[in-house]
């Protein structure tokens, strides 16, 4: 009995807490609903008068649109394809395709002649039908009184004739005053007039991810197509679409024939120049523009020059992996650029540079990544001095550089000859024909001339063409040291290589199965 009463006893308490606890609960659920019903009361009191917020709105975009409009002009090309260098766009589908990426970038000149939107053009008496010759269609903005414009390089890079539309004026021919294929940028001015319509650069830097913009141009031949939305992203790169990359994304509907157009702020300032979208169809809520900073230096170094000059260290960097901050024995958090490569009797060279120097800072600004300090070299004057700070083997140094002058070079296509195969791919020592063809005189190593779908080599990185100088910081002359050290290399992975792509020198770490 006392055993079954205190159980009871037991119960009934338990029932009291459970009860108490449920009041409890419910009272604090109805503070809780009471606090959400005041709350939203308050949100409703601050915004009843969210149609005139959106008036407001409104009317900004209608009069940024108003007044930056008449600078925006409709561009038409006649291109010979037959000319020794095709156009970007033409160049990048092809490269895009080669190296099987998933269909990712369609530049915005490919004008919508499919479908039934037919794109709007100057008469067949202004732009004659050429035999064998295309006809293509962009954006631009006039940037000064006297006729100025700027628009991409793929719209006008290779044209044989250029046409500019301004407002509802008769086109007139158009001169190409330089072009930069390594932004995508280039300068064309009309004559005649020292009284046009212009833009003016705003300061992209200070962008942030949310801000209003619109973006102008004449997709599919439509002229002075407005659009608006918001900054999706900054500092976007690795997207093959140039050399130097830092691209605003968007969601403004950028659309072919966008391409040279302005991407505007609501003061009504340059701070983008459209150039290419996600997909290949059309607008699909992702497009890219070049940051104005960047499109002021172009356009200034074009103008003074009729090209841009950049700025030589003499060094190839990459960007530093996981993978290579494991097997340089790196802490986790190291942040910089790796130094593969420094160019004999260059700027680097003088300054101290050596191969497997990570550069952690530039400029007194930190080094955060591959893209942008390429850029930050490349507009910055030949002949300027520089700081810059690089960890080598954990010790930290600080070292001047003075800056070169950038020359372009064109690379050669290699000729594969194997001769024996490991890791899924083929090398062959160098030879007279080999050193002909891919300019690797006064080098020691092996070439790599074929790799396997899917093999290992391949999945790491390397391709035909590649010279392998080190394995694992040991050199190698020949076929049978690189065997050797790779076999001494395997029994503590991953392996580290050092090659050089005719001329770009970068570290690649072998990935090895089960590791």
């Amino acid at each position: 009995m006392r055993t079954t009463r205190t159980t009871e006893t037991r119960s009934d308490s338990a029932r009291h807490r459970r009860n108490a606890s449920t009041n409890h609960t419910f009272k604090i659920g109805l503070f809780a609903i009471g606090l959400l019903i005041v709350s939203v009361g308050v949100v409703l009191a601050q915004t009843k008068n969210s149609p005139d917020v959106l008036q407001e709105i409104s009317t900004a975009i209608a009069k940024v649109a108003g007044e930056t409009s008449p600078a925006v002009v409709g561009i038409w090309v006649d291109i010979n394809p037959g000319s020794e260098e095709t156009s970007m766009n033409r160049s990048l589908n092809q490269r895009l395709s080669e190296q099987q990426r998933r269909d990712f970038v369609s530049l915005v000149n490919e004008s919508g002649s499919s479908g039934s939107s037919q794109p709007q053009g100057p008469p067949q008496s202004v732009l004659p039908q050429l035999q064998g010759h295309e006809q293509a269609l962009g954006s631009g903005f006039i940037v000064s009184s006297d006729g100025y414009i700027v628009t991409n390089n793929h719209v006008v890079g290779n044209a044989d004739l250029v046409l500019v539309m301004v407002g509802s004026a008769e086109p007139v021919q158009a001169q190409v005053v330089g072009t930069d294929p390594p932004t995508d940028l280039a300068v064309i001015k009309i004559s005649g007039r020292n009284d046009l319509p212009f833009l003016k650069f705003g300061d992209s830097s200070k962008l942030e991810v949310g801000d209003w913009v619109l973006a102008i141009g004449q997709p599919f031949g439509l002229s002075h197509t407005v659009t608006s939305g918001i900054v999706s992203a900054l500092g976007r790169s690795n997207l093959d679409l140039s050399t130097y990359e830092d691209f605003i994304q968007t969601d403004a509907s950028i659309n072919p024939g966008n391409s040279g157009g302005p991407l505007v702020d609501l003061d009504g300032e340059v701070i983008g120049v459209n150039t290419a979208i996600l997909g290949s169809q059309g607008n699909i809520g992702i497009g890219f523009s070049i940051p104005a900073n960047i499109a002021t230096y172009v356009y200034e170094e074009i103008r003074k020059n009729g090209r841009v000059i950049r700025g030589f260290i003499g060094v190839n960097i990459q960007e530093l992996t996981p993978d290579l901050i494991a097997a340089l024995d790196l802490p986790e958090n190291t942040k910089g650029t790796l130094v593969s490569h420094v160019d004999k009797d260059s700027p680097a060279a003088a300054a101290g540079l050596e191969p497997g120097d990570v550069i952690v800072n530039f400029d007194n600004k930190p080094v955060v990544s591959l893209a942008e300090l390429q850029l930050q070299v490349s507009m910055l004057e030949p002949g300027s001095k520089v700081s810059l700070v690089v960890l080598r083997k954990g010790t930290r140094h600080n070292l001047t550089i003075q800056l070169g002058t950038l020359v372009n070079k064109k690379p050669v296509a290699p000729s594969p000859r194997p001769t024996l195969e490991v890791a899924g791919m083929a090398v062959q020592n160098l030879n007279p024909e080999l050193i002909a063809k891919l300019g690797y005189e006064d080098q020691k190593g092996v070439v790599i001339v074929a790799v396997a779908k899917d093999s290992i080599a391949g999945f790491s990185g390397l391709a035909p063409g590649m010279l392998i100088r080190e394995v694992d910081n040991q050199q190698i002359s020949n076929i049978k040291e690189f065997e050797n050290a790779l076999k001494e290399a395997s029994q503590k992975p991953p392996i580290l290589f050092l090659v050089d792509n005719q001329g770009a020198y970068k570290y690649i770490v072998l990935a090895v199965p089960g590791q």
